[in-house]
């Protein structure tokens, strides 16, 4: 792991920085009391699944290294060597989120040719609530 930013007095990530994970994880952010909080954005390393590449990002805000308050979170999967997005599989989310969980706001997929839109409430479980 390595950090590029500030540290104070104990040593611990404080201000905005940027993280660098040992899996490849990647964080640029706020930082206080050596969690993320505030606001910054989070790239999950790529991982091939059979011959797609799934890949992930958030940004929003953070409060003690849990996605909270607003934010927008993406997922795709492609093809290897893809260059043209609309052949991309993704979710994505944009709204409120409590305790990294989904609590009111727009989800859309796409798989294959066809999208999907969701607007309303998720569940305790930050599941899509369909009686909406």
């Amino acid at each position: 792991m390595s950090f590029i930013g500030i540290l104070n007095g104990k040593f611990e990530r404080e201000g905005y920085g940027l993280n660098n994970f040992s899996n490849g994880d990647q964080y640029f952010g706020y930082f206080e009391n050596d969690l993320r909080n505030r606001h910054g954005i989070y790239f999950w390393a790529p991982q091939k699944k059979t011959s797609l590449i799934h890949e992930e990002c958030y940004y929003g805000f953070w409060k003690d290294n849990k996605k909270d308050n607003r934010g927008l979170y993406l997922w795709m999967d492609e093809p290897e060597g893809n260059l043209d997005f609309q052949k991309a599989n993704f979710d994505c989310y944009i709204g409120d989120i409590k305790d990294d969980k989904y609590t009111k706001g727009t989800y859309l997929t796409k798989k294959g040719d066809d999208y999907y839109l969701y607007y309303g409430l998720f569940d305790e479980n930050g599941k899509k609530n369909d009686k909406n």
